[in-house]
């Protein structure tokens, strides 16, 4: 193979911008925030869902959306199944700051 054309800088970087899934779902979240708005994912987040045997599932959120997982009060328990999150890691098992750097302590 030729290593030269492998060590070649990129001619051009695309960036693109992914929806927060909970404003896409939910629009008009927010007071003051236009019809339809969707926001900007910032954070990749692997959460449990406590009414499916603990399944992981992945989202893609906004600063906001995050911030309200993170800072809810705790205990807390789910309307649906019932069951007793005492701290954001028994919700929680990883989360990726996107496009910016971050250092969680977390990633189970």
């Amino acid at each position: 193979m030729d290593e030269v054309a492998h060590s070649a800088p990129m001619r051009s970087i695309a960036y693109t911008e992914l929806p927060c899934e909970f404003c896409a779902e939910h629009p008009q979240y927010f007071p003051g925030d236009p019809v339809g708005f969707v926001r900007a994912a910032r954070w990749a987040a692997v959460v449990k869902d406590c009414c499916h045997f603990d399944a992981r599932m992945d989202y893609l959120l906004c600063d906001e959306h995050w911030a309200m997982i993170r800072h809810q009060q705790l205990p807390g328990q789910c309307p649906r199944c019932g069951a007793i999150a005492y701290s954001v890691e028994d919700i929680v098992c990883a989360e990726v700051p996107l496009g910016r750097s971050a250092v969680t302590g977390r990633g189970r």
